[in-house]
């Protein structure tokens, strides 16, 4: 299912969880940003992997807690800011797991298709 975001202001598409296996459309000197939300204290991080790298620049990567800072186990939300710097398509990957297992053993996946105009 192709989706054409209505960018707001400052050319900016913003995405969650929700938006998981979404394919949109997105012109060059657009932002993508990603809000994905992880739990503290588990050991698993987001991580952004590479297929965008040729079709994006990371302009922008952050965590903030949520709820109840300085506790474990705190719900953590995970950021990216991808701008795009060419026309093509590519797909933005994010897994979640812990360092020390690698990618092959992540408990989640987000992915989305990106069509650059």
């Amino acid at each position: 299912m192709a989706i054409s975001f209505a960018l707001a202001e400052d050319n900016e598409v913003r995405l969650s969880g929700q938006d998981n296996g979404k394919e949109i459309t997105v012109r060059v000197g657009d932002v993508i940003q990603i809000k994905l939300k992880r739990f503290g204290g588990t050991g698993y991080e987001w991580y952004l992997d590479k297929p965008y790298g040729e079709y994006f620049e990371l302009i922008r990567e952050d965590a903030k807690e949520i709820s109840r800072k300085g506790f474990v186990g705190t719900p953590v939300i995970r950021m990216w800011e991808l701008k795009a710097l060419k026309k093509g398509e590519t797909k933005v990957i994010l897994y979640l797991y812990r360092s020390w297992e690698g990618k092959e053993k992540a408990a989640d996946r987000f992915e989305l298709k990106v069509n650059i105009l």
